[in-house]
């Protein structure tokens, strides 16, 4: 968008959101209105959440990954010693952990970020249209104050 194609007295900024990047061709009352609206959203109860669930999600990941890796390696070391009991059992649980609890975790990991994203775009919709109604409020007040 170049400034000629824009309307008079109407500037233009990148806003970037928790869901991506919106461009807005507002005036200077909307993009007040905006500015208010990024802030209430970054610290809004849902992106903290959002945030934390994804934190320990990934703790959770790297952890089982770390523990199956663990697990493989000391099954292989029982196996060479000639432990044999053992050596099975620690390779039959990180064969375990691999094959089934590392892909679920992986699988519930997804689905929260899914699940979390899509509240969060609905949120930020939401908000959008609050602060429209608002626009339109002040745009027909200030409009009424003329006549």
């Amino acid at each position: 968008v170049d400034s000629s194609q824009m309307a008079a007295g109407s500037t233009y900024r990148i806003v970037q959101t928790s869901t991506g990047t919106i461009l807005v061709v507002a005036s200077q009352k909307v993009q007040h209105a905006m500015d208010n609206l990024q802030k209430m959203i970054q610290w809004s109860p849902l992106v903290i959440f959002r945030r934390a669930v994804k934190i320990i999600l990934k703790v959770l990941v790297i952890l089982l990954l770390v523990t199956t890796i663990v697990l493989w390696i000391a099954g292989k070391v029982l196996w060479k010693l000639g432990i044999q009991p053992s050596a099975l059992e620690a390779l039959g649980l990180s064969y375990a952990l691999a094959v089934f609890v590392v892909p679920v975790f992986l699988y519930i990991y997804w689905k929260a970020t899914r699940m979390l994203n899509k509240a969060g775009a609905e949120m930020l919709h939401k908000s959008i249209e609050q602060q429209k109604q608002q626009a339109k409020q002040t745009k027909e007040s200030s409009a009424q104050e003329q006549v």
